[in-house]
């Protein structure tokens, strides 16, 4: 019988290539858990800026005392005026974040347009996702109100767009 220690001894061969690919796996491992750690920060922090910018604004209180309000029944094209004649009230609690808005008529559609420099794709999705349930409660007041007032397939489609008139979001509401 051979024993282990009287066997020769062979070569061992330098894998090389195995050492290098499990090196360059690391590294790309090493390097995705860096980026996503990145990207999460980046998400955090836009988080919380817009946070601090709804917190100024007071938009969720402006909202949630403008949907508290019975609305009588109103036309596509009384509900409009109503929004134009609001409209200096709404920029003034905006803090600023709202440039100007305006609401137009289109048979039973009625389009509110507003504007703001301030916004982005990135702020649009978070003030819309803290407002968006006092944003509905105002459309469909709006869309009740031109329903009663025998208005047929009301509709109300809210236009957020930056400085350059660029939709960055439509809400489309129907009764």
């Amino acid at each position: 019988m051979n024993s282990r220690k009287n066997r020769p001894q062979r070569k061992r061969k330098s894998h090389w290539g195995r050492k290098l690919l499990i090196f360059l796996i690391s590294l790309l491992v090493v390097l995705g858990l860096i980026g996503t750690g990145a990207v999460m920060l980046e998400r955090y922090i836009v988080k919380n800026e817009t946070t601090k910018i709804l917190q100024h604004t007071g938009l969720s209180t402006a909202l949630s005392t403008a949907t508290s309000k019975s609305v009588p029944a109103a036309s596509p094209t009384e509900t409009a005026k109503q929004l134009n004649d609001y409209a200096t009230t709404i920029e003034q609690k905006a803090g600023g974040l709202i440039d100007s808005t305006k609401a137009t008529v289109n048979g039973s559609t009625v389009t509110y347009n507003v504007a703001s420099s301030k916004i982005n794709r990135f702020t649009v999705a978070a003030l819309v996702a803290a407002n968006g349930d006092s944003i509905e409660k105002i459309a469909n007041q709006a869309l009740s109100a031109m329903t009663e007032s025998g208005t047929a397939n009301p509709e109300v489609v809210i236009n957020l767009t930056n400085d350059k008139g660029q939709v960055i979001k439509t809400l489309t509401y129907t009764k």
